[in-house]
């Protein structure tokens, strides 16, 4: 499973404290410290003019101003931001774009140059792809986002390799129109997603590392108590096998 080393809120606040603009209080920070530069990374959609921009800041925890660079050129509503440092401390954020149709995006920071790659543009250019979540399995990066319809939501994965356009691919639906709180994890070598599918299951659907290929959607209910519980039974199932 995808493990943030999250900050506590006072950290938080002091990384933030000195950075008036203001995020989307519906799109909360995500962070991660960074293993190898030891540094706090964080994200989030901030204010603008023409809408809302990614920014990425760094803290080194030293006392000094936090590092801000905007991910973002401000011509476009931006949102949903999540981050996500490898094994080898290179930084990824992904999010999504509010343009003629929605896209997911991607850049990475080379922790050796500290240089950010270009956009990479992981959704459809003719899909409405929103809230992306990512995690790294120790070989690649994976990024998982829904494509919303008007009768449900697809679920789509896609793996960040050295193709220019490394589309995502559908590996799930769901009826659920509302909030489907997507999850992408990681542990233990293995890796699945997991989603709100109603009002009582949680869908789930796990990729076969021998075969590369994503298995049958499977759903766990949480009528008897809530989400939460429902994805600990799928991640201890998992790791079970």
């Amino acid at each position: 499973m995808r493990q943030h080393v999250k900050i506590r809120a006072s950290l938080m606040a002091l990384a933030l404290s000195v950075l008036t603009t203001p995020s989307r209080a519906f799109d909360p920070p995500d962070s991660e410290i960074n293993e190898v530069s030891g540094n706090i990374e964080i994200v989030d959609a901030v204010s603008v003019p023409s809408g809302y921009r990614i920014r990425h800041i760094i803290n080194d925890g030293d006392g000094e101003p936090p590092a801000v660079f905007f991910l973002t050129p401000g011509s476009f509503d931006e949102g949903s931001p999540r981050i996500e440092v490898d094994s080898n401390g290179n930084t990824w954020v992904t999010w999504w774009r509010d343009g003629q149709h929605d896209e997911v995006l991607v850049r990475k920071k080379s922790l050796s140059t500290g240089i950010w790659s270009d956009e990479q543009v992981i959704s459809a250019t003719n899909e409405e792809s929103r809230n992306p979540e990512i995690v790294d399995d120790g070989v690649h990066v994976w990024v998982a986002y829904e494509i919303i319809q008007p009768t449900g939501t697809i679920i789509a994965v896609g793996v960040i390799n050295d193709e220019p356009d490394p589309f995502g691919s559908h590996i799930a639906s769901t009826p659920n129109t509302g909030v489907v709180d997507l999850m992408i994890h990681h542990e233990s070598q293995q890796l699945w997603v997991t989603w709100i599918d109603g009002a009582s299951h949680v869908g789930w659907c796990e990729r076969d590392s021998t075969s590369g290929e994503w298995g049958t959607v499977n759903l766990e209910s949480y009528a008897s108590d809530d989400v939460s519980a429902a994805r600990q039974r799928i991640k201890a199932l998992l790791l079970s096998n």
